[in-house]
C-alpha cells in the first residue's frame, strides 16, 4: 500500500528500534516546545520486518522542504529523505511517500 503525505503530515521512516525511539523523543520535544503544532501521531509497520513508520498529523500544512527537514530531525532514514528530496526537486506528483504492508 502506498501512503502519500498529506499537506499536514510528516512520514518518518524508522529502520530500527533506536530510530523509532529517537523519533518519538523528538515528537515529544516538538510538542513541548510548540504545543499547538502536533495534533497526533501513530506508529505503523513498514513492509520491511523490524522497521516502522511514524505518521505525524500537524495542525497546519507545511511545504515539502520543511517536511523533509522535520522528518530528518525526527531521525527518518536519510536515504529515504534523499529520495524524497529528489522527487520534490523533479516535481514528482507524489514526492513524499511510504510503501507499507497491506492491512
Amino acid at each position: 500500500m502506498i501512503n502519500v503525505a498529506r499537506l499536514n503530515q510528516l512520514l518518518i521512516d524508522c529502520d530500527n528500534v533506536t530510530a523509532l525511539a529517537k523519533a518519538l523523543a523528538v515528537i515529544a520535544m516538538l510538542r513541548d516546545t510548540f504545543p499547538e503544532m502536533i495534533l497526533k501521531h501513530e506508529t505503523t509497520g513498514s513492509r520491511t520486518p523490524e522497521h516502522s513508520h511514524v505518521i505525524v498529523t500537524l495542525a497546519n500544512p507545511i511545504g515539502d522542504i520543511e517536511r523533509i527537514a522535520l522528518q530528518l530531525l525526527c531521525g527518518s532514514d536519510w536515504k529515504h529523505e534523499f529520495n524524497n528530496y529528489c522527487r520534490v526537486k523533479n516535481n514528482a506528483p507524489w514526492p513524499i511517500l511510504f510503501i507499507e504492508r497491506k492491512k
